[in-house]
């Protein structure tokens, strides 16, 4: 398995603690949704607009997403997704379709040093 491989999206649904449509959990370490802690999840944040990365300002190559720790209430992380990512245009249409809106549920309160750990456990590779 090549190491960008290893560093693509994963989306899932989690409609026990976050029944809504646009509260969807992302990762790029986790691959099973038996391991995910609801506690310690990002969500795709769709209350800030997704931005695109354009090539010669013409083809769209990657998308700087929005994300949000459960335990807050504003999202402050970006993650990257490639164009040759499997959810690249899921992501997309998500933003089409959501945009704009916020998460409604919260699990639990969770501080800054919480949230970075979370992030750095979820998206390695953002963090260097």
């Amino acid at each position: 398995m090549s190491e960008s491989y290893s560093n693509r999206i994963v989306l899932y649904k989690l409609p026990a603690f976050f029944p809504d449509d646009n509260e969807i959990v992302v990762t790029n370490t986790i691959h099973s949704v038996e391991k995910l802690d609801p506690n310690r999840i990002y969500l795709l944040d769709f209350s800030r607009p997704l931005k695109k990365r354009r090539r010669f300002g013409l083809a769209v190559i990657a998308l700087h997403v929005p994300v949000i720790h459960q335990g807050e209430e504003a999202g402050e992380f970006i993650i990257g997704c490639h164009a040759d990512d499997p959810y690249f245009k899921d992501i997309k249409k998500f933003w089409k379709k959501y945009y704009p809106s916020a998460k409604k549920h919260q699990l639990s309160d969770v501080g800054g040093l919480e949230r970075i750990a979370d992030f750095a456990t979820h998206f390695p590779a953002f963090c260097q």
